[in-house]
């Protein structure tokens, strides 16, 4: 009985900068999939992502321009400006 397990990251980028993340993390034994997990989460263009993945850290860098953060937050500042929330951060 040999326990292996498996990470698959499948990345998504939206047009508004968005990346959409899916891990799918497997347990094999002897080469057969005993369990599956997924999990998903999405960061936004500005938000931190030094405990992502190198990929993710590359795709951060290369499309989340200052501009694109800066029209990212304003959206978002007008969005929660509307409902009756502060500036985010």
């Amino acid at each position: 009985m040999a326990l292996e397990k498996q990470i698959e990251e499948h990345l998504e980028i939206l047009p508004n900068g968005n990346i959409q993340i899916k891990q799918v993390t497997k347990i094999l034994d002897d080469g057969v999939v005993i369990a599956t997990n997924i999990h998903r989460s999405v960061v936004e263009p500005g938000e931190v992502v030094a405990d992502k993945s190198k990929r993710i850290k590359d795709i951060a860098g290369a499309i989340w321009t200052p501009a694109l953060v800066a029209e990212h937050k304003a959206k978002k500042d007008a969005a929660a400006a509307k409902n009756g929330k502060g500036p985010s951060v």
